[in-house]
């Protein structure tokens, strides 16, 4: 028996969001719909049956999400194709992540994509007449969607929403006309804000050179000569077999009395190495709090909201309770940040994106972070790190990384001494300050483009039933 074909009423009625589900007001010739109701089905399409040695992926890290554009796709061999590339794109298209959300992993597809494929990761939207590419591409970049999303995903070892559920989402139509307004709106505002950012991110990337340039100085001790030189008189020295085998090839040339040593030489114990918590679960108010990776920047707290998780489990991951000293590195997602604990960040713990790393009494923690986020370091990282969709470190690898060690008394020298040159430090969290204004002014702006408050609306413009 044939199925009974839906009226346009009750299509209609389907594509509609009720006004208690509805997230905020928006101008009465607008619609809120459900997002599949303004997008065409996805269409599925193998590989194996392209007439070609090669194709075109798109995988998640193809997209550079800082941008939200399309930095680099693969060119794969039929018989290398991942399970995953089924998704066909074509131009004017849409891609959004579904994995990790937060992250943004979105872009428009552009140009002759003729035998391209897509991961199924994505949510490939295909926008019908009546709906422009770049008011979609707007909306699915704003906080609100993200923030819709973000509340619908599941998982913990690869958090990820449900297609229903992005089909389902809330999503403010307006009048193709007023579409086109506001698009022409957001692009010129958008625009001057870029301007502002590229002047603000040439300052701050001169300051992390000179940061760098610090560093990559003091781990080599440029700036202790005179200090060490009276050291080696007083033969305050330390001495090799203390730590360590002599190296055959030695990453570089260390000063007299300074020496090479293993991670796991400087440890206090050799469990004192540990990643974190590996199912946080739900966030509990009256827990305890959990560094994440996003909490963490280059040898300084940034400032979030920390997660919350209960005392009990807690208490099952004691190797990774943070005492002031301990030493925080990144060794998941944005491998390298490095932080030493204070007093304020104590008796908290980390999840598995972190290695809490518990640095020996006689062992400075804090020159052990500066050697860590200097750029001999920071290219071991690179040199290390496995995976591709999510890369990281193993901590066997890292317990074998090389540390340049100069005596106690001058690790606390070249600490001052650090800190001193970094008085820059100021003036960069003020461009850092700047940078998360101008982010911040850009919601407001896709914020109040997408309630109709830009100054574009036209009460005139019919609404866009059409499209439903």
């Amino acid at each position: 028996m044939a199925k009974k074909q839906k009226s346009i009423d009750k299509l209609i009625e389907e594509a509609l969001v009720p006004r208690a589900e509805q997230p905020f007001e928006v101008p009465e010739n607008w619609k809120w719909v459900r997002v599949k109701a303004v997008l065409e089905d996805m269409i599925s399409s193998n590989p194996l049956h392209i007439d070609n040695k090669y194709f075109q992926y798109i995988d998640v890290d193809a997209v550079d999400n800082s941008k939200q554009e399309i930095k680099q796709v693969k060119k794969l061999r039929i018989e290398d194709a991942p399970s995953r590339a089924r998704r066909k794109v074509k131009s004017n298209d849409v891609i959004i992540s579904m994995v990790r959300p937060y992250l943004k992993n979105i872009a428009k597809i552009k140009g002759d994509v003729e035998g391209v494929i897509a991961s199924t990761a994505f949510y490939v939207c295909s926008p019908k007449n009546g709906l422009l590419t770049d008011y979609l591409y707007y909306y699915l970049c704003s906080a609100i969607a993200t923030k819709y999303l973000i509340s619908k995903t599941r998982g913990d070892n690869s958090p990820s929403v449900k297609n229903t559920d992005f089909e389902s989402m809330p999503f403010p139509l307006p009048p193709i006309e007023e579409q086109k307004r506001i698009v022409k709106k957001v692009e010129l505002l958008l625009s001057k804000i870029d301007e502002a950012k590229q002047l603000i991110e040439k300052a701050k990337e001169s300051f992390e050179l000179r940061r760098a340039s610090i560093l990559n100085k003091s781990i080599r001790g440029f700036y202790t000569k005179d200090f060490r030189e009276e050291s080696v008189r007083k033969n305050e020295v330390l001495k090799a077999d203390k730590f360590t085998e002599k190296l055959l090839e030695p990453p570089f040339q260390l000063p007299i009395g300074w020496v090479w040593v293993k991670l796991e030489d400087i440890l206090k114990e050799k469990k004192s190495l540990s990643y974190g918590i590996l199912k946080p679960g739900e966030m509990d108010t009256k827990g305890i709090p959990m560094i994440r990776v996003m909490d963490i920047g280059k040898g300084k707290y940034n400032e979030t909201e920390l997660f919350k998780v209960s005392k009990e489990l807690n208490n099952e991951y004691k190797r990774t309770q943070t005492e002031e000293g301990d030493i925080l590195l990144a060794i998941m997602a944005t491998i390298g940040r490095a932080v030493v604990v204070d007093k304020d960040h104590k008796n908290m713990n980390v999840n598995r994106a972190i290695a809490v790393i518990k640095i020996r009494n006689d062992v400075n923690s804090k020159f052990i972070c500066n050697v860590i986020l200097s750029p001999y370091f920071q290219k071991v990282f690179v040199e290390n790190k496995i995976g591709s969709a999510q890369s990281r470190i193993n901590l066997s690898d890292l317990r074998k990384f090389l540390i340049p060690l100069p005596p106690l008394k001058e690790q606390e020298k070249i600490v001052e001494a650090i800190e001193g040159l970094n008085e820059g430090e100021n003036k960069l969290d003020n461009l850092i300050d700047k940078l998360r204004q101008l982010d911040n002014l850009k919601q407001s702006i896709m914020y109040k483009a997408f309630r109709g408050e830009l100054g574009t609306s036209n009460s005139s413009d019919f609404p866009p039933v059409n499209l439903l």
